[in-house]
């Protein structure tokens, strides 16, 4: 149906109005809602600023604790380092320390030693019991001899355990070349007091006559004797070693053979030190005959 003109203007413009208020409306409704979220923020987006706040404190608090936990650890871990280098200082100093006194302990004792040494070889010296010991050999047969050895005590107490074992060879000088070894001397002895006036004696027979120890070219034959004599002088046991020569007889002839001088067979001992000596002696003794 078709309406007149002018009412259609006129609903026309009534449409016109009716769509500029439907825009007003929408415009200042979209103003509002756009001044709405300026103003007053989403809920959701609020509540995540507030967590993320709060999380950033969470953080930094943890943050500062974990940063004074290594800090107090650390401050820890110097002071066990710095007492653990105290401790180990000190041990040093006290192992310093000890052996110092051990050296000065072991001086010490080391001092006392030698003068408890000392003294007891000065007291033994002048108390105890010393031996004098002389061999000598004498032929009671004509076949047959006797060696024999005298001891003497000249110290101050007794001597005790008194024991011997001597080797006994017989040799020619001057070059001491052996010629018969016998048996070895063995002999032990009962207590000797200290008295010079009352010495003991002791010996051995040996089947030797004196023509067995008479020499030839103005040299005797001898026997050699080597051993030890062990005895207690009243402190400790103490050991005399024995080495000497028992001389023979010797015969000195001239250049004819005739026999000029004799030496008889010596009653005393010759110490090893003292032959070369006594055969320059002999020696001498020869060419003074060998010259008449």
């Amino acid at each position: 149906m078709l309406l007149p003109h002018p009412l259609k203007k006129l609903i026309e413009a009534a449409n016109r109005l009716s769509d500029a208020v439907n825009n007003q409306v929408n415009a200042t409704r979209e103003a509002n809602q756009d001044r709405d979220k300026q103003s007053c923020p989403e809920p959701k987006s609020v509540l995540i600023t507030i967590a993320e706040r709060v999380e950033v404190k969470k953080c930094a608090a943890d943050a500062r604790q974990d940063g004074e936990y290594q800090t107090r650890s650390l401050r820890w871990q110097i002071a066990l380092t710095l007492f653990t280098a105290g401790a180990f200082a000190a041990a040093t100093y006290y192992a310093c320390v000890a052996r110092q006194q051990r050296d000065t302990m072991d001086k010490t004792l080391t001092q006392m030693q030698q003068q408890t040494g000392l003294l007891q070889t000065q007291v033994e010296a002048a108390m105890g019991a010393v031996l004098f010991k002389q061999f000598r050999i004498s032929w009671p047969a004509p076949q047959s001899a006797h060696l024999s050895v005298i001891l003497d005590n000249r110290g101050r107490v007794a001597a005790s355990k008194i024991s011997g074992v001597v080797e006994i060879m017989e040799a020619s000088l001057p070059k001491d070349k052996l010629i018969k070894a016998y048996p070895d001397w063995h002999f032990v002895t009962s207590d000797l007091n200290p008295s010079p006036e009352l010495p003991h004696e002791t010996g051995t027979d040996l089947l030797i006559s004196q023509d067995d120890l008479k020499g030839s070219d103005g040299m005797p034959k001898v026997l050699r004797l080597s051993g030890q004599i062990s005895y207690f002088n009243g402190f400790s046991q103490k050991t005399d070693v024995i080495c000497l020569y028992l001389i023979g007889e010797a015969e000195f002839r001239d250049k004819t053979g005739v026999v000029r001088e004799t030496r008889p067979a010596g009653t005393t001992d010759v110490s090893c030190g003292s032959l070369p000596a006594l055969i320059g002696d002999y020696r001498q003794e020869s060419e003074r005959v060998l010259g008449q």
